[in-house]
Formats: C-alpha cells, sequence, structure tokens
C-alpha cells in the first residue's frame, strides 16, 4: 500500500481533544439558552390551565345563580370540634362544593347527604361514622377544576395543630382556589361591607343585584396554596400558608380561611405574610383573580392595596379597578 495513503489515514481518524471540549461546549451553551424557554412556555402553558379553572369556576357561579338566584354561600358556619351529629352542629360546607353539579361533577355530589347533618369531617365519631349517613373518603377526591398545575402543594394535607381536635388532624382534597370575604372573615363586616362570598347562616346568600358597585369591579375568588417552611404540615411557622378545601371548613380550621378569606390590610396582600393570604407560585410575582363578572385578572403582589381591598368588596361605593 503506499506510503502517501497511510499518511492521509492517520491524520484523519477522529476529534482531537480540544475538539471535542469545544463541541461540548457548544451544545451545553444552547442547552442553557433553550431551557429558559422551554420553563417559560411550560409556566405559561400552566398558567393558562389555571386561568382556564377560574374561568370554569366563574361559569359555574353563574349557572349556579341562574337556578338558585344568587350564589353559593362561602361556607355553612363552623362545624365544632368533636365531628358528631349526637349534638347539633353546623355542617361547614363550602362553595365548592355546592358548584359542583355545574363543574361536570353531578355524581359526587348527590353522594353527599346534606339533609343527615354530615359535617365537613374525615374523622367522624358517633352516628356520623355510619358510612350510611356519609362517606369522608368523597371529601378527599382531588377535582381538577380546582387544583393549580403551578402549585406544588400537597394534594391532600392535614388542616391544622392536632392539639384543635380530639382526633388527628382533618385531611382533605386540596383547592387552590378561595373565596373573597371582603374585610371580614365571615363575609361581612361592621358598616356592612360585604364580599361575595361568607358564612351564610350569618350573611345569607349574595345575588349580583348586591354588587352595587359592579361585577366588573369585585373580586370573587383568588388563588392560594398550602406552603410548608418546616417540613411539618400539622404547624404553621412564619412564612407559612394554610391553602384551601373545596369540600369547605373542616372542625379543626379555628377559622374560615379553608374556604374564604378577607382582603384588606397589609398582612392580607398578596403573597405576603399573613398563613391566610391569597397567593400563587406563578412567575411575576402575583396571583389569579375571578372578577364576579366571570373575567380573570393576573395581579401583582406589589399593586395598591387599598385598591384591591376595594375590589374585594362588592358594596362600597368605590368603583376601582385595576388599569
Amino acid at each position: 500500500m503506499p506510503a502517501w495513503f497511510l499518511s492521509s489515514r492517520s491524520r484523519h481518524r477522529g476529534f482531537t481533544l480540544i475538539e471535542l471540549l469545544v463541541v461540548i461546549a457548544i451544545i451545553a451553551i444552547l442547552i442553557a439558552l433553550l431551557l429558559p424557554a422551554v420553563q417559560s412556555a411550560r409556566e405559561a402553558a400552566r398558567m393558562t390551565q389555571c386561568r382556564n379553572n377560574m374561568k370554569q369556576l366563574g361559569l359555574a357561579m353563574h349557572n349556579y345563580h341562574d337556578v338558585h338566584r344568587c350564589f353559593p354561600p362561602g361556607y355553612l358556619g363552623f362545624p365544632g370540634l368533636n365531628c358528631t351529629v349526637a349534638v347539633p352542629h353546623k355542617p361547614g360546607w363550602g362553595w365548592g362544593l355546592y358548584l359542583l353539579p355545574y363543574l361536570d361533577q353531578g355524581p359526587l355530589y348527590n353522594k353527599f347527604n346534606f339533609s343527615s347533618g354530615y359535617l365537613v369531617c374525615d374523622n367522624p365519631q358517633g352516628p356520623q361514622a355510619n358510612l350510611a349517613v356519609g362517606d369522608p373518603l368523597n371529601q378527599r377526591v382531588l377535582l381538577a377544576a380546582f387544583m393549580c398545575a403551578t402549585a406544588t402543594d400537597p394534594n391532600i394535607a392535614p388542616s391544622r395543630d392536632p392539639s384543635t381536635t380530639p382526633n388527628n388532624p382533618s385531611s382533605h382534597a386540596k383547592s387552590n382556589y378561595r373565596g373573597v370575604a371582603g374585610t371580614d372573615f365571615n363575609g361581612i363586616d361592621a358598616n356592612g361591607l360585604r364580599g361575595v362570598f361568607g358564612d351564610g347562616l350569618l350573611t345569607g346568600a349574595v345575588s349580583v343585584r348586591n354588587a352595587t358597585d359592579g361585577t366588573s369591579n369585585t373580586f370573587a375568588i383568588g388563588e392560594c396554596f398550602r406552603r410548608d417552611r418546616d417540613s411539618n404540615l400539622q404547624t404553621f411557622v412564619a412564612g407559612e400558608y394554610t391553602g384551601a378545601k373545596w369540600a369547605g371548613l373542616a372542625p379543626d380550621e379555628g377559622g374560615s380561611s379553608a374556604v374564604i378569606t378577607r382582603l384588606s390590610g397589609s398582612a392580607f396582600q398578596i403573597n405576603s405574610s399573613s398563613i391566610n393570604a391569597f397567593g400563587s407560585q406563578h412567575s411575576g410575582g402575583g396571583a389569579n383573580f375571578l372578577l364576579t363578572d366571570g373575567a380573570v385578572r393576573f395581579v401583582n403582589q406589589n399593586a395598591d392595596q387599598a385598591t384591591i381591598t376595594s375590589i374585594g368588596t362588592l358594596n362600597d361605593g368605590k368603583v376601582a379597578n385595576l388599569d
């Protein structure tokens, strides 16, 4: 074989080490450039799904209103701590449960026996423990309509500290959407200012005609999530959030934050310090809110709190908006 042929083959056996390193560096740079774009596209898709969930909830609210001439109550009273029907407790059922027939969840809704005195509790005692009265497992059913794709909080999590209930903390399927109670946790304050959702046994139900500020200028539902900082879902430390539950108010909640919460004061600014504050894990620093007319707006966490508070009430006489 000629010498020139052997010499040519020896000069073209493959890449040198430097060439290989250059190729690897180029690939790494391309990945570094593309990864944020891919993550951004995925978050945009999750944001769209979240907004669509809220629009579906808004549509369900108005379908409920068409049938009952009012929106559903935020919740029906505090259930009491012993989870038994031996004494007359309030049931605690929340607005999310009442919307089930309008979210293609009629079969699940029909499993709840509202006339039996069954409570929002998954540790029933006495007569309530009878499955003929109600099945607590129904309250742990995960519903996509109430789950934001961006939120990473547990699908099922305890409510509060175990010392507040004679059993274990109640565990219920989560909701990443919570009703707006206006300036008071009960849904109406001392001055008569109301939110769309409140304790139905105290404030009654709200209809469109009560929204004298205009349905396009009144928040109905906002985002929330269960944020854990100490790897203990049964207690709350600074910087944690309670999250919410679609079934309603559990006996160990200690307040209405599981289904509705107030929107006034600096502590209740979006993504702020209160464990009951509205908030989300979306990029952009803010959260989605459903207006009572069915529109969805992303509200920045640095938005003027006085304006947000005004939009949180339906009859303060101020036609406030975020534009």
